[in-house]
């Protein structure tokens, strides 16, 4: 028995040293020999944050300088991003994100003086680099690219495209873009040609539903305006989209119409039988899911616009944001003008409804009818809505339109007038 313990025992510890030989084996070769690590070839959720944030930033600086350059140059500027796939970050890699600026009439000089303006008031350094030999310069006789720099280093690129012509430009010019195209001899109907220093405001309501169209939109190089319903699945996302890309967000705010409950205006709608505190909480709320708006105009409303005690919570609330009344005009009468002025209120009202009649011909001709308006009057509201038709006259007639110095513009731009 003696003999058969002594044999475990030593068993036991043959067995024990090899399981510890076999550990040490283990760690030499996780010192030694250790398989690559995975963050060095798959980019980290952290890093890919940090790389669309980037990206983001690069996006909204040529939004800002898009629309600086367009309202003093004059003429239509084609505004894209260029190689959407060759132009993100890469990890721990400054890539600058390439754009391109096409013009239908060309004042290079006019383009210098504004880009380094725009530089000064950012507070951006930039390059401007020629490259004559570039075939993709349209009928231009030259090209040249704008080079934004982060760190002494490039961060977005803008390249200049001609594709209608080079413009002669007076002293005067280099300050103010005067517009020296030929005008044009009317619409089919036989209207009087479209003429003077005009602004034409185009909104487009009931967004935040949907985001394809608004994408659409957004795509056009004019200063178009929009009003976004509250609380609805993309109101937010719509608010941020718009914002980012430089043009104007304003709420589209529910009123009670006169066919109520029959026309239900939706979610966070201002009704007849609300108490004024309810009117502001409502108002607040929307405001909330509709980031970035500088002002308001009403959705449906026949029946609240009539409504001088509810208009005046309303008042109160914009009064107190400094933000503006935009009046659909959806019902005649001037109680939201006079509540407006009492609570000090700025106030506009739209002039023409683009598209009641959904058809291209119809709003072309809704198009051309605000245009005149605006030529007459010095200014025009249009309102529309994101059908499909309607993005295809605006993307169809606006170029026309802008080239008799009637300039498409955001409402808050006529609040000096």
């Amino acid at each position: 028995m003696e003999y058969k313990d002594l044999l475990r025992t030593h068993q036991k510890k043959l067995a024990l040293i090899g399981i510890g030989f076999f550990l040490l084996v283990l760690v030499l070769l996780l010192v030694f020999n250790r398989t690559p690590e995975f963050s060095t070839e798959i980019p980290s959720a952290a890093q890919l944050e940090t790389a669309q944030n980037t990206y983001h930033a690069q996006k909204k600086l040529f939004a800002r300088y898009t629309v600086f350059i367009r309202s003093k140059h004059g003429g239509t500027i084609i505004a894209e991003e260029k190689n959407a796939s060759e132009s993100t970050t890469d990890v721990g890699i400054l890539t600058p994100a390439r754009f391109v600026h096409r013009y239908t009439s060309y004042k290079k000089q006019l383009v210098f003086d504004l880009t380094d303006t725009f530089a000064k008031q950012n507070k951006i350094s930039y390059k401007i680099r020629s490259n004559a030999d570039n075939k993709n310069h349209g009928n231009g006789t030259d090209y040249f690219e704008v080079e934004f720099l982060k760190d002494t280093l490039p961060w977005i690129i803008v390249e200049m495209q001609v594709i209608g012509g080079h413009v002669n430009e007076t002293p005067a010019e280099k300050r103010y873009a005067q517009n020296t195209e030929p005008k044009l001899n009317g619409d089919e109907n036989g209207a009087a040609p479209l003429s003077g220093d005009a602004k034409l405001v185009i909104v487009i309501d009931d967004l935040g539903n949907r985001m394809n169209m608004l994408r659409n939109l957004l795509s056009l190089d004019f200063d178009i305006t929009y009003s976004i319903l509250p609380q609805r699945q993309f109101s937010m996302e719509s608010a941020e989209m718009v914002f980012d890309s430089g043009r104007e967000v304003i709420l589209h705010l529910p009123m009670q119409p006169k066919d109520y409950p029959k026309y239900n205006p939706g979610l966070g709608a201002l009704l007849l039988g609300d108490e004024q505190d309810i009117i502001v909480q409502k108002l607040e709320r929307n405001l909330e899911t509709v980031p970035y708006a500088v002002g308001v105009n009403n959705h449906m409303g026949s029946a609240f616009t009539q409504h001088d005690m509810g208009l005046d919570a309303v008042m109160q609330v914009l009064s107190g944001r400094m933000l503006f009344f935009l009046d659909s005009k959806t019902a005649p009468g001037r109680i939201a003008k006079s509540s407006a002025r009492d609570y000090r209120v700025p106030y506009m009202s739209r002039d023409i409804f683009l598209d009641n009649d959904i058809q291209e011909g119809a709003i072309k001709r809704q198009l051309f009818k605000a245009a005149r308006i605006a030529s007459r009057h010095g200014k025009a509201i249009a309102i529309g809505h994101p059908y499909l038709e309607t993005y295809k006259a605006l993307a169809k007639f606006l170029p026309e339109i802008e080239t008799q110095g009637i300039r498409v513009t955001r409402v808050s731009d006529l609040l000096s007038r």
